[in-house]
């Protein structure tokens, strides 16, 4: 499995942010970027540090 140093995972974590920023915008009938944000808040610390899988065969 590939890992990343400290910096690298922000760096990838702060593309992804900027990407919803840029890609996502809410208007009166969607709020799009918003709920998206909320839910990315929410799960940052378990999206950047944890693996996808927790089966190691999914790693190779």
């Amino acid at each position: 499995m590939k890992q990343l140093s400290e910096q690298q995972i922000i760096d990838n974590w702060n593309k992804l942010i900027k990407l919803i920023d840029d890609t996502f915008v809410d208007t009166d009938d969607n709020e799009r970027h918003t709920k998206l944000r909320e839910m990315y808040d929410y799960f940052e610390d378990r999206m950047s540090v944890a693996p996808a899988s927790g089966k190691a065969a999914y790693h190779n």
